[in-house]
């Protein structure tokens, strides 16, 4: 089952779906992620669900950002978007774990399937995309979580 999320992108209105996840006030985060993809399959919870309230929050502050942006929004002004959330995120907690980062790139797909940029296997590639873009940006504060614990990713280099 699908919920609909309204939001406006550069003055018109686009209807996000978020799929509902089978644990309660969750949505299925990854519908975009390619079906080869490592993290499709989370090792910890099985499908990548987040709570429905903090991914429309995620969402939302992309969406802010987008809006602020100048220009029109296009698949470069997305991985901005992306971004601009990691930063954020790392501000506040010195660090960027995984799986945070993956919900991050899980919103802005859910925006640019609302908009219509691309097919499901242009999605599915441009996921990959900006994973390797955002996994090379904040190498720096990316910690793994591998199911028994976290791993700074430098230090696996």
């Amino acid at each position: 089952m699908y919920r609909k999320l309204m939001v406006t992108l550069k003055g018109s209105d686009i209807i996000i779906n978020l799929e509902e996840g089978n644990v309660i006030d969750s949505v299925i985060t990854s519908r975009f992620r390619h079906p080869g993809f490592l993290p499709q399959q989370n090792i910890l919870i099985g499908i990548p669900h987040t709570n429905t309230q903090e991914f429309i929050t995620d969402i939302s502050q992309q969406v802010t950002f987008l809006n602020e942006k100048q220009g029109d929004v296009t698949a470069m002004t997305i991985l901005d978007a992306i971004f601009n959330s990691c930063q954020k995120h790392i501000r506040q907690y010195y660090r960027l774990i995984d799986t945070d980062m993956y919900t991050y790139i899980d919103a802005a797909m859910h925006i640019m399937d609302a908009c219509h940029f691309f097919n499901e296997k242009q999605m599915q590639e441009y996921y990959q995309f900006c994973a390797s873009q955002t996994i090379n940006r904040f190498s720096y504060a990316l910690w793994l979580n591998t199911g028994d614990e976290l791993v700074k990713l430098t230090d696996l280099k």
